[in-house]
């Protein structure tokens, strides 16, 4: 009964941030195109395949990192602690992997881009 549950919990975390992830990629991708970009917003492949591949390197990411191994022990300052670090490391994966290659104007719009997904990211990793 236990383990049914604790499966059933995991499963409702991994969905959710399966969510959160894919809802943040949408709200960056956006801010991106709009603000630092200076485009409108037009989904294309590149789109389309982060709004794929993103939410599972962070499932991955947190997988990785014990986030669902004890699903009914967790503190909530002690999760808001890992989320932050959490999302510093998978932000600057991704800022180096995915971001650093783009056009931008000024030095200052990579400070944004990653700022931006930062807080993006992280703000919607906490809503339950």
């Amino acid at each position: 009964m236990l383990a049914k549950a604790r499966l059933l919990q995991t499963i409702k975390y991994v969905i959710t941030d399966f969510i959160s992830a894919a809802s943040a990629w949408v709200i960056f991708y956006a801010f991106r195109k709009h603000y630092i970009e200076k485009t409108i917003f037009e989904t294309d492949d590149n789109f389309f395949i982060g709004l794929l591949v993103i939410p599972f390197f962070w499932i991955l990411l947190y997988y990785i990192s014990g986030y669902y191994r004890e699903i009914f022990r967790k503190h909530r300052i002690k999760e808001i602690g890992l989320t932050l670090i959490q999302t510093l490391i998978g932000v600057l994966i991704l800022f180096f992997t995915l971001l650093l290659d783009d056009k931008v104007l000024s030095y200052k719009n990579y400070y944004e881009l990653f700022f931006g997904l930062f807080i993006i990211h992280f703000l919607l990793s906490l809503i339950p």
